[in-house]
């Protein structure tokens, strides 16, 4: 961010802060998408998501007093997103191994890359928070520190779980 830019975020976090609902719709506006992703990427089901992305927001707002302001907000909000994205994860209701992968239909299927079916399925198998290291470090292509940050967790708890992750993955794959 920029110079302007932050001094904007500083002031809408500080009129956050004393209940300003319009300076919140405005934080809400800047890291919906955020909190979305984060919240997909978790639950694997966008009305999963889409229910943890509010519940953050509800929960950022009621503890937004008791928020640092010298402190980024964006990671903040996002750790809050992460945790209601994991409650959501835990209240599904439970999917049948047979039945786990069975989201191509019957044509694309036997198109597919027999590889990328393996990889979706073991994926899904994955913990939330496993899905959520991996796809922070390969598909945002984020550094372990950044990843960090976002989540709340020390550096080096990022750099074992996504080495543990990994092997997770490899053996679910070679399971498939």
């Amino acid at each position: 961010m920029e110079g302007a830019e932050l001094e904007r975020f500083k002031g809408l976090i500080l009129r956050a802060k004393n209940a300003d609902k319009d300076a919140f719709g405005e934080l809400f506006k800047a890291y919906e998408g955020a909190v979305y992703e984060m919240a997909l990427r978790i639950t694997g089901d966008r009305a999963s998501a889409e229910d943890a992305r509010q519940d953050a927001f509800v929960r950022a707002f009621q503890a937004m007093g008791r928020f640092d302001a010298e402190r980024p907000f964006g990671p903040w909000v996002l750790r809050i997103a992460a945790n209601c994205a994991r409650d959501k994860w835990r209240q599904r209701s439970p999917i049948p191994l047979d039945e786990s992968h069975e989201a191509l239909p019957a044509a694309e299927a036997s198109e597919a890359d027999p590889d990328l079916e393996r990889l979706g399925a073991a994926l899904g198998r994955l913990s939330p928070l496993d899905r959520t290291v991996l796809a922070m470090r390969y598909e945002e292509e984020l550094r372990a520190a950044d990843i960090a940050q976002r989540l709340g967790i020390q550096e080096g708890a990022v750099r074992v779980r996504l080495f543990r992750a990994r092997e997770r993955l490899l053996k679910l794959m070679e399971a498939e």
